[in-house]
């Protein structure tokens, strides 16, 4: 029975309570085409691998609808240990059942088949650890595994904007350049063969995301006057309000903390490229343009282009986002809101900007001190 056999490679620590969630995501596993063709190679090449629920830097747990659910750092890998050892958040033991069910199936198949085999497929291979780092099909090719199970589980909330990845590749990968000093170093199979001139051109792309950005947070800003004119020139009830004062919170924050995160993958790449330049680093380098030509990195871009195409069709024949209403798992529940007065009708951010425009027109006095 391939669950059994597929268990029998896993060392799945922690207390019972921890044991049976992680169980349920490899049952979730097994439940999807590509989770079982996985297990079976990982099976058939000796693969194994550790698996724990620990605490997350990152990982929070947030509640909508009537839905507990987990965001930020999910899973990670350490695949220096032998043999590689993933973490699951222990947050996900706070999710809603359903929910988890299949998250935690999507976060277990890309930490444990696309980091922890695909490292051990690397080494037997013969790849340098460096080049499996810088080489961005290694994350790719995870997100392909996570978005692909979740969407053959039938769900519709996938994480990770899937769809801009099927759409543009190259466009998905530069926007995550300036998310994190990881992404800013990895490496398209073509841009191995040149490392070093590849990151030195990324140093332009950080200035423009770092410019954009402050901008963003400029335009942004300038909602808040508007906002409050609509509420006490206009007696605009409040309550119709919130949805656009928290769009604008919600904005802020999330670009004031990209800000940060700018910072930090300038930071990681100038290191990264101060290191290449000295010896150890060129030993590094050409390590990573070896590995560009080989066997291994060539199987691996026909993989990534086989699983994108794969998703791209399910998501076409309607099991994905772009379709009809999500499966309703067990143990999923969804609030309904009880009877009695309705909310105001909201007004978001493109309306208000409607009525700024009409309101400038007709009343021109009233912005003569506001921008």
């Amino acid at each position: 029975m391939l669950q059994a056999r597929f268990l029998s490679r896993l060392v799945i620590r922690g207390q019972p309570a921890d044991r049976e969630v992680v169980a349920d995501a490899v049952d979730g596993i097994l439940k999807t085409k590509l989770g079982q063709e996985l297990a079976r190679q990982f099976v058939l090449e000796g693969a194994k691998a550790e698996v724990v629920l620990a605490p997350l830097d990152g990982a929070t747990t947030s509640y909508k609808d009537g839905v507990t659910t987990v965001s930020g750092t999910q899973g990670s890998t350490s695949v220096d240990k032998e043999p590689p050892v993933v973490t699951l958040s222990r947050a996900y033991l706070h999710a809603e059942p359903g929910w988890r069910r299949v998250s935690m199936a999507g976060t277990l198949g890309h930490e444990l088949f696309g980091h922890a085999f695909e490292q051990q497929r690397a080494k037997k291979a013969g790849i340098h650890r460096a080049a499996e780092y810088h080489y961005r099909g290694d994350e790719f090719g995870s997100r392909l595994i996570d978005w692909t199970i979740q969407t053959q589980l039938n769900w519709t909330n996938v994480d990770g904007d899937p769809g801009a990845y099927l759409e543009d590749p190259e466009g998905y990968a530069r926007n995550l350049w300036a998310h994190s000093g990881y992404y800013v170093q990895t490496l398209s199979a073509e841009e191995m063969r040149n490392p070093m001139d590849t990151l030195k051109a990324r140093r332009s792309g950080l200035t423009e995301a770092l410019a954009k950005t402050r901008e963003g947070i400029k335009d942004m800003e300038e909602w808040t006057p508007i906002i409050a004119h609509f509420k006490t020139v206009h007696k605009l009830d409040p309550r119709r309000l919130v949805d656009a004062e928290q769009e604008v919170r919600e904005y802020l924050e999330w670009a004031r903390g990209h800000i940060v995160d700018i910072g930090d993958s300038r930071k990681a790449l100038e290191a990264r490229i101060s290191f290449w330049e000295t010896p150890a680093g060129a030993r590094e380098r050409d390590a990573i343009v070896r590995a560009a030509g080989s066997s291994y990195i060539r199987a691996f871009e026909s993989r990534l282009k086989k699983r994108a195409l794969d998703l791209s069709r399910l998501r076409s024949a309607g099991r994905g986002p772009a379709s009809g209403p999500a499966m309703v798992l067990p143990g999923l529940v969804i609030a309904v809101p009880k009877t009695g007065e309705l909310p105001p009708e909201p007004v978001s951010l493109r309306e208000l900007g409607a009525l700024y425009r009409q309101d400038k027109k007709d009343n021109p006095k009233h912005w003569e001190t506001k921008k």
